[in-house]
């Protein structure tokens, strides 16, 4: 069987989804399945061991990241870690709100329509 170029390009574009795809859904089962693992008053240390470094660390009364505006760090938010599915279509994200004593108050999980 020869492969004409026409073929290659096919090829190569259904390879190219299928990656996107499977890379998206890995991001987010690991993010789900790391989310569910911290709880309320672990250290901002044990959140870093479990999801890693954050994506955007957003301070009290600063922006969220980019489709979260609306969401405000105040009260007992310190700064809130945020954790963003990047490959996502759908605006997938994890956050922890940390107090001043740098403990883990609450934790959201963000999914855009």
């Amino acid at each position: 069987m020869t492969w004409s170029l026409g073929k290659v390009i096919v090829a190569s574009i259904a390879a190219l989804a299928a990656l996107y795809v499977g890379s998206c859904t890995y991001i987010s089962e690991s993010g789900q399945r790391n989310f569910k693992d911290v709880r309320a008053g672990d250290s901002v240390g044990d959140v870093l061991l479990t999801m890693g470094d954050p994506s955007h660390v957003q301070e009290r009364g600063a922006k969220a990241p980019g489709g979260y505006e609306e969401s405000k760090c105040e009260a007992s938010c310190a700064k809130r870690l945020w954790y963003l599915n990047r490959s996502s279509l759908m605006g997938e994200a994890w956050s922890f709100e940390i107090n001043e004593h740098g403990n883990v108050v609450g934790a959201a999980y963000w999914m855009s329509p």
